[in-house]
């Protein structure tokens, strides 16, 4: 949670570093509602134990939080003390960046090849102009009966340049094994898990 919070504590940016020598002091003024899991009961339970501040549970000792709130007391004091075991994640964009063309006629798949080349270009200058990341691929073809053919890929991590979306884009066509003599009205390409730049450069300083 502490990950969250040094992002919001310094928007639009939302680059704030916390050493650990720093987590207990930099916690203690925050409201308890800012602990993942703390809702309006939990918060008004607290509130009666007269604890508003993390730095008043950093006082608490453990056996009086499992006391009043069972496991979730355990929980509690370790937020108390800075430490969430649950894996950061950088928070996604949860849009689709994608870019397609239509025919006025039946294409090959071959004949279809040259505008590939166009839409990822395209959809990372997209990425570019709004500094996001991508980790996941999606292509999509529509043929002339109007059914469509997709396939997509997700990565550990971003894709790093308009060529390496190039590449993804044609290994997905491979690994689709198109028939010769399919004919298409309509292709695309797609990115998605997306983030932006910041998040990563966060998540790749640790």
């Amino acid at each position: 949670f502490l990950a969250k919070i040094a992002s919001d504590w310094n928007k639009p940016n939302g680059l704030c570093v916390i050493k650990p020598s720093q987590v207990a002091t930099f916690i203690q003024d925050l409201p308890l509602k800012k602990i993942p899991g703390v809702g309006k009961v939990t918060q008004e339970k607290l509130q009666q134990l007269q604890l508003h501040t993390l730095g008043d549970l950093q006082k608490i000792e453990e056996a009086i939080l499992v006391h009043h709130f069972g496991k979730y007391g355990q929980q509690l004091y370790l937020y108390a003390q800075g430490i969430d075991h649950r894996p950061v994640q950088a928070e996604r964009a949860r849009q689709q960046i994608s870019k397609e063309t239509t025919f006025d006629s039946d294409f090959t798949l071959a004949q279809c090849q040259p505008y590939w080349h166009g839409l990822a270009e395209k959809v990372w200058q997209t990425l570019e102009k709004k500094k996001l990341n991508a980790r996941g691929v999606n292509i999509k073809l529509k043929l002339k009966n109007f059914q469509t053919l997709q396939h997509s890929k997700s990565f550990k991590r971003p894709i790093q340049s308009l060529q390496d979306l190039i590449q993804v884009l044609f290994l997905l066509l491979n690994e689709m094994q198109i028939p010769e003599h399919f004919q298409f009205r309509l292709i695309g390409i797609g990115v998605y898990q997306l983030q932006t730049q910041a998040d990563d450069f966060q998540l790749n300083l640790w």
